[in-house]
């Protein structure tokens, strides 16, 4: 089963009188601030949010924090509001700039969110960049930006919230994170929420990923797609922690290489190349930090590497690295989806090693195929032995390996019976 890793989602503020919660975990790096809902002045406000969308547009320029940060996007958030009392409110909203007790990363420093406008009722308002207390840290302080608005009583206020932003993530993956839960400052519940996430092509589920075991939490599930875009939709919500939204998306850089072979190989293809670099750029965004992806969409991604392997290897049978790149695909889906839930399953490992093997035949100096036979000798020695010599036995290949069946832990102490024990 997977877990649920806490991750902190933003940079917004808590009411002062709220708990402090969970925070981010520690196999995540450093997080760039991103967005979060307005912040209302005061204790208590008669101010209700009847509703919000969240639009976060994925660009497709390099972050200016490269390569730190992987991914940009402009989000726009756009809040509809009411004073449902009988006096007029004047407040200053308040927006949080950076993270609260944000960590830095140290080569970078403290990073805020660029770029940023509002507007109240669709005419720009005057923001001043104010030093307030940090929620989580009430010795130090946080920049926010603040912005005066005053609500009649029964008149509906439409605030719109407009910034750029930097992601979070490695390897081929971008993670964004929109606070809610500091919608929990404004009277009642929030009557709907809507978040959209658009991407520079279509969207869909391999895409955006949602696998928890990226390292940086479990995703927001329940997207809808539609073209280029994907949408969450909730209702009357209190929000809390949990219910804060995470976004991981495949990088524009990773994910438009792999249109591209897609493209290329069906304008020719009888070109084994090109089957092959689409096999490898699959390869590259499937491939987890500790892992395989393993949702729906990394499961249809790596079927669609495996085809485009075959096919290169029809068209160039001799060409050692496109064999041993079809085995490092097929060892570490065996190795990270199989082997820890049926190591007795060897359907995928034993092409992988065929593979490797033929990779070697072809040229026995590739190191990489070297490499990565040692490791899988390393790794599962009943599968891939070594002989008196020190030359590795595929033994896979030829024989069936004894497998050894521990004895369960009991559950309960046995109850005694009297039955009398044999002479």
């Amino acid at each position: 089963m997977k877990r649920s890793v806490a991750i902190l989602l933003m940079t917004c503020m808590l009411l002062a009188s709220l708990p402090p919660r969970s925070v981010r975990a520690d196999i995540a790096p450093p997080d760039f601030p991103s967005g979060a809902n307005p912040v209302p002045e005061g204790e208590s406000t008669q101010v209700r949010m009847l509703a919000e969308t969240v639009t976060l547009e994925l660009l497709t320029a390099a972050s200016p924090y490269a390569p730190i940060s992987p991914a940009m996007a402009r989000t726009t958030a756009v809040f509809s509001m009411q004073n449902m009392g009988e006096a007029a409110e004047t407040m200053w909203v308040r927006f949080p700039l950076t993270y609260w007790t944000y960590q830095g990363d140290p080569r970078i420093g403290d990073v805020e969110v660029r770029d940023l406008t509002v507007k109240v009722d669709g005419k720009p308002a005057l923001t001043k960049r104010v030093m307030e207390p940090d929620p989580r840290n009430l010795d130090s302080e946080m920049p926010w930006a603040a912005f005066q608005v005053t609500f009649q009583p029964g008149k509906p206020v439409e605030i719109s919230v407009s910034y750029q932003s930097d992601a979070t993530g490695e390897l081929s993956y971008a993670v964004f994170r929109y606070t809610l839960e500091t919608g929990a400052g404004w009277k009642d519940t929030i009557g709907s929420v809507d978040m959209v996430v658009r991407l520079p092509y279509a969207a869909n589920e391999q895409n955006i990923v949602f696998d928890g075991w990226t390292g940086f939490g479990e995703p927001t599930p329940g997207a809808v797609f539609n073209g280029n875009e994907a949408h969450w939709h909730f209702e009357n919500i209190e929000p809390q922690f949990q219910d804060n939204f995470m976004v991981i998306l495949l990088t524009p850089a990773s994910w438009k290489v792999v249109l591209l072979e897609r493209e290329n190989t069906t304008k020719n293809p009888q070109d084994g190349e090109a089957w092959g670099r689409l096999g490898k750029d699959i390869k590259a965004v499937i491939f987890l930090r500790k892992g395989v992806r393993s949702d729906p969409g990394g499961l249809a991604l790596y079927q669609e590497a495996v085809q485009a392997y075959e096919k290169s290897l029809s068209l160039l049978p001799n060409d050692s690295l496109w064999h041993f790149g079809y085995a490092e695909l097929l060892w570490n889906q065996w190795f990270w989806n199989v082997h820890w839930t049926d190591p007795t399953d060897v359907s995928i490992l034993v092409p992988a090693l065929q593979h490797l093997q033929t990779a070697l035949k072809i040229d026995p100096n590739n190191q990489r195929a070297k490499d990565l036979l040692d490791f899988t000798s390393y790794t599962v020695p009943e599968y891939v032995g070594r002989t008196e010599s020190g030359e590795v036995d595929l033994l896979v290949l030829t024989a069936t390996p004894e497998h050894f069946t521990l004895t369960p832990w009991p559950s309960e102490t046995p109850v005694p019976t009297n039955t009398p024990i044999p002479s």
